[in-house]
């Protein structure tokens, strides 16, 4: 058939077991076309969009010049929109990311939290996010977390290459500025950070302060402010300095 066909309202059916229907124009089609299984490329018979039951299958590189919109929900914002969807109870995904072995473990990518959204990483379906980014854009690891190397603690960190530095910048005004703090629950039990008000560095320890070389204690700070040096040497309460003698 040459030129073009139109079907205003219709069905247009073409019955037969074999051979094909050839139109080289323009089909224009206002109502349904139904298709029994796919379109097919006559240029690359590999090339097939499929329609089963429910997908569609692109068994070939696909080019979209608009906007691709995925599950209800989704607006056309962005060049790829995905809504996140309730895979299971907890569970939320709008990205499932599978590895390229045998395919039996993946990632889900879900958003959640309504304004104050989370951005959710999931491994195998456990409900509890490995990664969690919040909308203020803090960061939550379940696990460990290594620069420049495989993790062994909470924070690793590899310079093997150009050393390793740990900066804090721009430190602001006052008693305590910048630095690092340790906690034992709620009690804060070690910290060294910056004074500007008193400009001197502060090294801060909730009870006594052990100071170890080599393989010993060589001072020890008590909390009363007693100061202790030697092998082991801790003083006694409210003596200001002890100094044990002998061979360290």
């Amino acid at each position: 058939t040459s030129g073009s066909i139109e079907v205003n309202g219709d069905k247009f059916t073409v019955s037969g077991a074999t051979g094909d229907t050839n139109i080289a124009g323009t089909t224009i089609i206002n109502d349904t076309l139904y298709l029994t299984e796919y379109i097919q490329h006559l240029g690359n018979t590999s090339n097939n969009i499929r329609f089963t039951t429910d997908a569609i299958a692109i068994s070939a590189n696909s080019t979209f010049a608009g906007k691709i919109l995925v599950g209800t929900g989704a607006t056309a914002a962005a060049s790829i929109n995905a809504f996140t969807t309730t895979v299971s109870t907890n569970l939320f995904s709008a990205l499932r990311v599978i590895e390229n072995s045998g395919a039996s473990s993946y990632w889900d990518i879900g958003a959640t939290g309504g304004a104050n959204t989370s951005l959710n990483f999931y491994h195998n379906a456990n409900t509890t996010p490995k990664i969690n980014f919040t909308h203020l854009g803090g960061a939550t690891f379940a696990g460990n977390v290594g620069i420049g190397d495989t993790p062994s603690e909470k924070l690793t960190i590899d310079g093997t290459t150009s050393g390793a530095y740990v900066r804090i910048s721009n430190a602001a005004s006052g008693d305590i500025s910048s630095g690092y703090t340790i906690y034992n629950g709620s009690n804060l039990d070690y910290a060294v950070y910056t004074n500007p008000t008193f400009s001197n560095t502060t090294l801060l320890s909730r009870e006594a302060l052990a100071i170890r070389a080599g393989s010993a204690q060589r001072m020890y700070i008590r909390a009363d402010g007693g100061v202790a040096i030697g092998e082991g040497n801790t003083g006694y309460s409210s003596q200001i300095l002890s100094i044990k003698s002998g061979a360290a």
